[in-house]
């Protein structure tokens, strides 16, 4: 899978979406795709990739940029609030 439907352009409006690549760009797609995306994303990503898969690219990146309420179908609130300890200095908004 290498090409992004066509539907999903408006929610990746600050990039060339012409060159996104799922090989290259997988966890930035799941991140903003959870956190602007319908449901309908939502349930292309879990039919592409799996609950399971999307769990993964969530704890790649620690859910840097996404609110727990975005994430919480995918890991538990523990998991979630020792991120943010961890990281002082971090807050949800922060980018990947």
């Amino acid at each position: 899978m290498n090409r992004l439907p066509k539907s999903f352009a408006p929610y990746f409006w600050d990039t060339d979406f012409r060159r996104l690549s799922w090989k290259r760009h997988a966890g930035y797609i799941v991140r903003r795709l959870i956190s602007v995306g319908s449901a309908d994303a939502i349930e292309w990503l879990q039919n592409t990739i799996g609950d399971e898969g999307i769990r993964d690219q969530i704890i790649a990146t620690k859910a840097r940029g996404l609110s727990f309420e975005r994430v919480s179908n995918w890991i538990p609130r523990e998991l979630y609030d020792r991120w943010l300890a961890e990281d002082p200095n971090r807050s949800i908004w922060q980018p990947g």
